[in-house]
């Protein structure tokens, strides 16, 4: 998988943007929305199709401390093969998720409006890290 990644949760109950493979260790103890039945795309455009998060046993003490929370790496426990995505098909799937959460998300409107803002991106890794 190539950071930086977007995560939706199982029945689009949530999206977010990540530079890296971290999440916080209270997250992986339970079963949840975002260590669970989740998919992943990648900034090469792979979306992975992912059953559970497992740690890597490995502390990221940086991140860590940013977080106010223990903090590792995470591995993947995929379901399958990943299937490579195209750049309208993730603006697609991430226009609907913002239209169905539009009061969390329109902080992050620029001025253009969250539709053009998404429209305007040129490649997959832009519209992932205009999320996070």
């Amino acid at each position: 998988m190539k950071s930086p990644i977007m995560i939706f949760a199982i029945n689009d109950g949530g999206m977010a943007s990540m530079d890296a493979l971290v999440i916080s260790k209270s997250l992986l103890l339970i079963r949840g929305k975002w260590n669970s039945d989740i998919q992943i795309v990648d900034s090469d455009g792979f979306l992975y199709d992912v059953k559970r998060l497992h740690s890597s046993k490995k502390i990221n003490v940086m991140q860590s401390i940013k977080c106010f929370s223990i903090m590792v790496d995470f591995v993947p426990e995929l379901k399958g093969e990943p299937l490579q995505i195209t750049l309208e098909y993730l603006k697609d799937r991430v226009k609907k998720h913002v239209i169905k959460h539009k009061a969390y998300w329109s902080p992050m409107d620029d001025g253009r409006g969250l539709e053009k803002m998404i429209n305007d991106t040129e490649s997959i890794k832009e519209l992932i890290l205009m999320f996070r």
